[in-house]
């Protein structure tokens, strides 16, 4: 008898976004990834960091303050000091904290009052003494035991800088260009009135459907930005890699705009929205 053969079509993307503010596109990084066919892409969204599943995240604040939190953890400091505009903070066990990780620093007091803000990690230690270190410029001041102080860890940036948001269970999500154009009449003898196109611009959309599971990081995030796109002027980066077995890539910032929850079923929720371009799409073609 001969062996039955079943064949699986290969029809799978991989779909990442980071949030950001609309103020911080940059296009002339998004032309530079495309530029050099992708190789400098991992500087414009790095999708080996992408981050899915469950997660507690937080919103507060509006406007400049508006702040977005995913897994924070609240760390109680035990010793403060500033050398050589750095400034290193200790703690008594090990912090969730990594090198590129934003944090909030308050409460700490006198002489190191200057040390509280929302800073950029730069240096961890995972072994006793734990401690995180972060830029400040200022004069030096020499370490010692603090009674107060916390570091909030898990703090999103809104600058582009942050980790990609993995899009689980989309069933559809393809590019929908057109171009706008207008027309001029002409009257001359030759063309006898021809209308002649005139191309103007081109918008691209992305329409999209899919399910989340309502305790993922893709959920809570497509909350958030179903709620503040608009009064927060949010905007993401966008990433589509596939299909399953190819390296092509579409790449380009956008609004998600009109996104609609659909029925729940279990620990899932169905929606619909659409993904519109800021800037070009660019794609990265297959050439292996």
């Amino acid at each position: 008898m001969p062996t039955q053969t079943n064949f699986q079509p290969v029809l799978g993307y991989g779909h990442y976004i980071v949030l950001m503010r609309q103020s911080a596109v940059d296009l002339d990084l998004l032309q530079a990834a495309r530029a050099s066919n992708g190789a400098q892409l991992s500087s414009w969204l790095d999708k080996t960091k992408a981050i899915s599943g469950n997660a507690v995240v937080n919103d507060s604040g509006s406007g400049s303050a508006f702040e977005i939190q995913i897994n924070p953890s609240t760390l109680t400091v035990t010793n403060a000091e500033l050398s050589s505009n750095v400034a290193k903070l200790t703690f008594a066990a090990a912090t969730s904290a990594a090198v590129g990780d934003r944090i909030r620093v308050a409460s700490l007091p006198s002489p190191f009052a200057g040390l509280n803000g929302t800073f950029t990690v730069t240096a961890v230690t995972t072994t006793p003494a734990h401690t995180i270190s972060y830029a400040l410029t200022g004069t030096n001041i020499a370490t010692a035991s603090v009674n107060a102080g916390t570091v909030t860890t898990g703090i999103y940036p809104l600058d582009g800088t942050g980790k990609p948001i993995r899009l689980l269970n989309i069933t559809s999500l393809n590019l929908n260009p057109s171009t706008n154009t207008d027309s001029v009449i002409t009257h001359d003898q030759e063309t006898l009135g021809s209308a002649i196109p005139m191309a103007l611009s081109d918008t691209n959309t992305f329409p999209f459907e899919g399910s989340t599971i309502i305790k993922s990081v893709d959920h809570k995030i497509l909350e958030l930005i179903r709620m503040f796109t608009t009064s927060e002027g949010l905007a993401v980066k966008y990433l589509r890699e596939g299909p399953v077995g190819t390296t092509k890539k579409t790449i380009c910032y956008g609004m998600i705009t009109g996104l609609q929850e659909g029925g729940a079923g279990g620990a899932r929720q169905t929606h619909s929205g659409t993904l519109t371009s800021i800037g070009p799409v660019l794609s990265i073609a297959d050439n292996t």
